[in-house]
């Protein structure tokens, strides 16, 4: 079953009828065998909608009108082929490659730029954390750990690793997912210069070497930075780690000293259980990153070979 027919009878599972019609009048192809049979169902289903609105119906009439139509339109459905729907192959050309291309390169830089500065100062955030559970605290001029309870502190450092981990990680999938993008039409387009259906002038050319430039100096930015993004998360964990390790000091104390006060010890259990959780997500988010930073090196060479290539091309023409 096609892809479209799949997303058609989506629409009349979900009870979409209205978008169903929608879909399937502007898919159907002019010479159709079901262009009249859609147009029928329209109608009918148009009625039924009238006769709901003004109450006429009786519940059964109501249900039983509508199983016909749904049925209707399944065994419509199951009257399709290819041949029913209209063709939706794109005509490649010099002109359509340097579109996708700069409008994917485009959206990547935008989405770059535009959590960069959330991304710098989560980085930030988690740095100092590190440096306080590192007990440098000389290093920083406002402590969180030293001027509130470690409960409410405990609470912190979770709300501000969960918003540095889901941000760093959106932005890098974000990035990879968009990298391979771009790579897949440089790969459509390096077939396609082998044999081009037009006559590939200067112009066309540069506009070409403006895309390979473009993407070049993103790879270059990207290739510089492993590592960096992993910093944050490797300063702030040995900090998380040696806290965690007191736990079982803490609690031995607090049962010699105040073995009746039930409040401190789920107190220290939260914190402590804040703590397991940040540990999780940070670990969680290193491997995550390393995936990604891995992945993206492998790409960036793909990218270098693909480019030369390209070049080479355009050279034959």
């Amino acid at each position: 079953m096609s892809e479209k027919l799949k997303q058609l009878k989506q629409h009349i599972k979900e009870n979409e009828i209205d978008l169903f019609f929608d879909k399937i009048n502007s898919s159907l192809a002019v010479d159709s065998d079901l262009v009249n049979l859609a147009i029928t169902l329209k109608s009918k289903y148009k009625h039924y909608k009238t006769d709901s609105i003004k109450g006429i119906l009786s519940s059964e009439e109501h249900q039983l009108q509508r199983n016909t139509l749904i049925n209707d339109l399944l065994n419509m459905l199951d009257l399709a082929d290819e041949d029913d729907f209209k063709n939706d192959i794109i005509q490649k050309s010099i002109t359509y490659f340097h579109t996708a291309i700069t409008k994917k390169q485009n959206e990547l830089k935008e989405i770059t730029n535009k959590k960069a500065d959330g991304i710098d100062k989560a980085a930030y955030s988690l740095i100092k954390l590190g440096q306080i559970l590192s007990g440098k605290k000389d290093e920083v001029e406002q402590t969180i750990l030293f001027d509130q309870t470690l409960k409410a502190a405990s609470r912190k450092v979770l709300r501000r690793v969960t918003i540095a981990c889901t941000e760093i990680k959106a932005l890098r999938s974000f990035q990879s997912k968009s990298f391979k993008e771009i790579i897949q039409l440089y790969q459509e387009l390096v077939l396609y210069l082998d044999f081009p259906k037009e006559k590939i002038d200067a112009q066309k050319i540069a506009l070409l070497q403006h895309n390979f430039d473009d993407i070049k100096i993103h790879a270059q930015k990207l290739e510089a930075a492993q590592g960096k993004q992993l910093k944050p998360f490797n300063e702030i964990l040995p900090g998380i780690q040696n806290f965690i390790a007191t736990k079982d000091l803490i609690c031995k104390a607090l049962q010699t000293q105040l073995p009746e006060n039930r409040s401190i010890q789920e107190n220290i259990d939260t914190t402590y259980s804040n703590f397991d959780s940040v540990e999780k997500l940070i670990l969680e988010t290193v491997d995550s990153l390393s995936k990604i930073e891995l992945s993206d090196m492998t790409l960036i060479k793909q990218l270098d070979n693909l480019i030369s290539e390209l070049k080479l091309n355009l050279e034959e023409l």
